[in-house]
């Protein structure tokens, strides 16, 4: 009687084994990516801590399968996983290391167009800091602050940039939850205003003393959370005004 070969059985589905580890390790990045796009967990509204939650599985991960594997070295058991998983792997590192690299560029550009602006004699307010009792420290841990900068974890949330020109006014676009935003005074016109359409999360505007009209006027009627807009001393006339009112009923517009 001859002996037929038996295929290997798979594991039972509760088993843990590196194929399915990879795989849980992948859904998790893919939660906190989404995670971070729609603002699903409390976390996700702090600066920077998304994208370190997601660096920390990744290192547990392969300090796992490093421990993983000298264990099976020595008890003398099997440790293998598909070609597909270790490029999942690979992808994983890829993307979780890009992801990282492409946060700590924002908090640099951010850095830099702060500095700008200081120069200028401008000002800027993080969200950690107090209206009344400014807190001179950006939230994180030292170490962390070394490694990936001074305002890695803070959002810029109001500027005050009563020099800023219409080129200047480009820049602004780093500032992804400025609140608040006063040129008053400053050279800012109607081709300046087109920089202020990105700024969803804008709440209070003052562009007194501008050479802003009712054309600039238009590039902000998309802003849905502004609420408080200064026109004094402008060259927006009583139309421009109601045809903004018209596009934002629950902003209060002073002249």
């Amino acid at each position: 009687m001859v002996a037929t070969p038996t295929s290997a059985s798979k594991p039972r589905w509760y088993r843990v084994t590196p194929d399915r580890f990879l795989l849980a390790l992948l859904a998790v990045e893919v939660l906190l990516f989404l995670s971070e796009q729609f603002c699903w967990f409390p976390f996700n509204q702090h600066k920077g801590w998304t994208v370190l939650i997601a660096v920390a599985p990744l290192g547990v991960a392969m300090l796992v399968m490093l421990v993983w594997l000298s264990v099976s070295v020595l008890l003398r058991r099997r440790f293998q996983f598909s070609i597909r998983s270790l490029l999942v792997f690979v992808l994983i590192c890829a993307v979780v290391c890009s992801w990282l690299a492409v946060e700590m560029e924002r908090g640099k550009r951010q850095a830099e167009v702060v500095a700008a602006i200081q120069e200028s004699g401008g000002s800027v307010l993080y969200d950690y800091e107090e209206l009344q009792e400014l807190d001179e420290r950006s939230p994180g841990p030292d170490l962390l602050h070394r490694l990936l900068g001074e305002k890695f974890f803070a959002y810029v949330t109001a500027v005050d940039w009563t020099r800023a020109t219409d080129c200047d006014l480009e820049h602004l676009g780093e500032f992804t939850q400025l609140e608040g935003l006063n040129v008053d005074g400053s050279q800012v016109t109607d081709a300046g205003m087109a920089n202020l359409e990105g700024l969803k999360h804008l709440d209070v505007l003052s562009l007194e003393d501008t050479q802003v009209t009712d054309v600039g006027l238009d590039h902000v009627k998309g802003l849905r959370q502004l609420r408080l807009l200064y026109l004094a001393r402008t060259q927006v006339t009583d139309e421009g005004v109601k045809r903004l009112h018209q596009a934002l009923p629950n902003c209060q517009i002073n002249r």
